[in-house]
This record gives C-alpha cells, structure tokens and sequence, in this order.
C-alpha cells in the first residue's frame, strides 16, 4: 500500500504450518503452543488433545496482542470448548 487506507485493513492469518499442517482445532493449538514453548511431549496428555478436539472438532484460533502467559492463554481456549 502506498497511501493510508480508506477503511480498516484485516487479514486471515493461519500461522505457522511445520510439515505443511496447520493447528486448526483447539486441542492442536494448545498442543503446538505448549511444544512451542518448550514443554517436553512426555508432559502433554495426548488424551486430553484428543479428547479437546472430540469435543471441538472445528477449526478455531486465538488472538494475542499483549504479553498474556502461555498458561492464560491455554485456559482461554480450553475453556472455549
């Protein structure tokens, strides 16, 4: 864009996609953003994923724009579902 905008400019933004698959459902996002941040896989139910994305099975997503923890943001999407 060379010139300032008439109206607001807004994107769909899926992320990231390590090995061409996108996180879409909650379970897969709180699986990634907790591997992102560095908690060990041996820490991460994979029942619980499972069992997020069962009773979630459509694609979701998080908006983050300030400095929230990583635990803030898991309970916002658990508790989304």
């Amino acid at each position: 864009m060379n010139d300032k905008p008439d109206l607001a400019v807004t994107a769909d933004v899926q992320g990231d996609a390590p090995a061409g698959v996108f996180a879409e459902t909650v379970g897969d996002i709180i699986d990634r953003a907790m591997t992102d941040y560095g908690v060990d896989d041996a820490e991460i139910s994979s029942a619980d994923i499972a069992a997020l994305n069962s009773a979630a099975p459509y694609p979701a997503g998080i908006f983050i724009d300030d400095d929230s923890k990583m635990r803030d943001q898991v309970s916002y999407l658990a508790n989304s579902v």
